[in-house]
């Protein structure tokens, strides 16, 4: 009998090589398992091809590596290389909102790591770190990702943790002559009722009398819309007469965002033989985060604990209610042209690069204080008792007593270019097990630029001058973060639109006040120019 082929996976696929893949949609595997019923042998592909292709790289490398391939769809399963990466052993992650950023190989900062495509380093787009976040690119499009724990000579040196290198898909990883894949996701995210999406796709092949040129090219993209709560407590400190301490205050807040990923890949090669071989890879990623962020926060003010030592009441406390808009757009763009030539016992390689990066990061955020006004002093019942502690406000702060104190303005621009150029050569040797001789050089010249304004606007200077959130229409819904099966009310919110609207017709007037001393000190400390250029 023949043999059953399922491929399991939630996307829907087209898979077109002259010769069609078999696929299964993962709520089909029920009924596709009982078709199968009859069959002598069940065959599931992608994971152990993956797995083969990531140990044949640890056998055959002279470094302490380890390494994820892409299965034979061609891809990575993850919503980012960093998520992929982390399935490795010594790898770890920093999250912001439930997606993989920033790498930790083996407890060493990110910062003294190196990210690399092809071998060529990436730089970052972010202006006030070396390290890349690598929630930048998406898992499509790519070959393989290796992770260098420990360096060799002819590696950048800055990677102190280790090296993460990137690797392009080529046309000739695939045993056909021409390739169509097209991929689609969806999901649901119960919180907002949103819908996830996401596609990618990759068109080539090989041609030629024999078939000595390849081709492929290649596209991706992702959209999350989604919610997510977070708990702030500051300060916590042993106080008498509780059993865990306290902090002064609580803040809660909501996030509402909208995440998109863009990806391109190009690759185009020339293997005149099994000995040369010529290409020009190309690498484009863009990351762009539209966020909405709520804030409560409570300031207790003095506390007194009950006999129990885990309920307390607090007087005198203040209520702030923060709203900021943020948006970030993150682009990495890395073309190389290089080639590889075997002569006999002599290797040769070299390559020419050219990166760009780009960082454009704007946002806005408006504080409104209660202190001082009527309704304005909050007292709160406190419980220590809960993982999540709780603090409910007796009587909560009005939109009245809430009165505009401040906004910041900030502007974060950095780009960086990249120039890298290498040469190795590489000889065979005739004794012991594959050993060779090998030198080189390579040459890297990197300029990078930041631009940070941060203008702060202040209240009128009169009570004449002076609003609230009961005016102009500028209270928002109520909004409640739900944490620990514990729900932590927002009565009061601020409506971004409004408050938007009437910035826009009052910045810099006698309502929303510009400090200037404060905005002069802003505005240079955070600007530089930098150049580099590593020879070795």
């Amino acid at each position: 009998m023949g043999k059953s082929r399922i491929m399991a996976r939630g996307v829907l696929m087209l898979s077109t090589a002259f010769g069609m893949g078999a696929f299964v949609p993962a709520h089909g595997q029920e009924s596709a398992k009982a078709e199968a019923g009859a069959a002598e042998e069940i065959v599931v592909i992608g994971q152990r091809l993956r797995q083969q292709r990531a140990l044949d790289v640890r056998r055959d490398s002279d470094a302490i590596v380890d390494a994820i391939a892409a299965d034979e769809i061609g891809r990575l399963a993850d919503k980012n290389v960093a998520e992929s990466i982390e399935r490795l052993p010594g790898v770890s992650l920093k999250y912001d909102q439930g997606e993989g950023r920033f790498v930790t190989l083996r407890g060493i900062d990110g910062a003294l790591n190196n990210v690399t495509v092809n071998g060529v380093d990436l730089g970052s787009p972010d202006g006030d770190t070396r390290q890349l976040p690598l929630d930048v690119i998406g898992g499509q499009l790519l070959s393989r990702v290796t992770v260098v724990k420990a360096v060799t000579p002819d590696m950048d040196a800055q990677a102190i943790g280790g090296s993460v290198d990137i690797e392009l898909q080529s046309p000739f990883d695939f045993d056909k002559p021409f390739i169509l894949r097209a991929t689609a996701q969806a999901g649901s995210h119960e919180l907002n009722d949103t819908t996830p999406y996401a596609g990618d796709f990759a068109i080539g092949g090989v041609f030629g009398g024999q078939g000595q040129f390849g081709v492929l090219l290649g596209a991706s993209y992702q959209e999350r819309d989604f919610r997510s709560y977070g708990l702030f407590p500051d300060d916590w400190a042993a106080t008498p007469g509780t059993t865990r301490g306290r902090p002064v205050n609580v803040k809660y807040t909501t996030y509402d965002l909208l995440r998109q990923r863009t990806g391109a890949a190009a690759s185009f090669e020339w293997r005149p033989g099994d000995d040369h071989r010529v290409y020009l890879q190309t690498l484009y990623s863009s990351f762009k985060e539209d966020e909405t962020r709520q804030r409560y926060r409570l300031d207790f003010g003095t506390v007194t604990p009950n006999a129990d030592g885990v309920r307390a009441t607090a007087t005198g406390g203040e209520r702030r209610q923060d709203l900021r808009l943020e948006k970030k757009d993150k682009s990495i763009l890395n073309v190389t042209l290089g080639s590889e030539h075997t002569l006999g016992v002599w290797k040769l390689d070299g390559l020419v690069s050219y990166g760009h990066n780009q960082l454009d990061e704007p946002n806005k955020v408006w504080l409104f204080r209660s202190g001082g006004l009527p309704g304005g002093a909050i007292s709160s019942n406190l419980d220590f008792g809960p993982l999540l502690y709780t603090a409910t406000p007796v009587a909560d702060a009005p939109a009245s007593a809430l009165q505009f104190r401040q906004l910041t303005v900030q502007r974060n621009v950095a780009e960086e270019n990249i120039l890298t150029g290498e040469f190795n050569v590489r000889r065979d040797l005739a004794f012991g097990e594959n050993s060779y001789l090998q030198f080189g050089a390579r040459l890297r010249d990197a300029e990078k630029e930041q631009d940070n304004a941060n203008d702060r606007y202040d209240r009128g200077t009169t009570n004449a001058n002076r609003f609230t959130l009961a005016n102009f229409g500028l209270q928002g819904q109520p909004t409640a973060t739900l944490l620990d099966d514990t729900t932590y009310p927002n009565p009061v919110t601020i409506d971004a639109a409004a408050i938007q609207a009437y910035t826009d017709a009052n910045l810099g007037g006698p309502t929303i006040v510009l400090n200037s001393a404060v905005t002069l000190a802003a505005e240079l400390s955070g600007d530089y120019n930098v150049e580099e250029r590593v020879s070795a």
